[in-house]
């Protein structure tokens, strides 16, 4: 198995300030992501693939709440929940009762 994750905190703070979205409550992320996150698979060799077209690839959003240190450095809660609804019915999207 091979996973890696891509932090949306960036994009999400712009989707607040262009007053897209409210918060970074997963009452408000959620649905802003299950409406407009999208995805695509490009090999090294530069081309793409159909996400539907990759077996076993699975697409999930997780969060966890992180606080601001002293020294300015995030702190990490190291609990984190998966949010299936935020992906389900999309191609390669993780579903209700799916593990990553």
């Amino acid at each position: 198995m091979v996973s890696g994750t891509v932090p949306l905190t960036s994009a999400l703070l712009q989707d607040i300030v262009g007053g897209e979205l409210a918060s970074l409550e997963p009452a408000a992320v959620v649905p802003h992501l299950r409406e407009n996150l999208k995805w695509k698979v490009k090999l090294f060799t530069g081309e793409e693939r159909a996400p539907e077209d990759v077996p076993e690839l699975r697409v999930s959003v997780a969060s966890t709440v992180v606080t601001i240190g002293a020294d300015g450095l995030p702190i990490y809660s190291g609990q984190y929940t998966v949010h299936p609804e935020a992906t389900d019915g999309k191609p390669a999207g993780l579903r209700p009762g799916e593990h990553i």
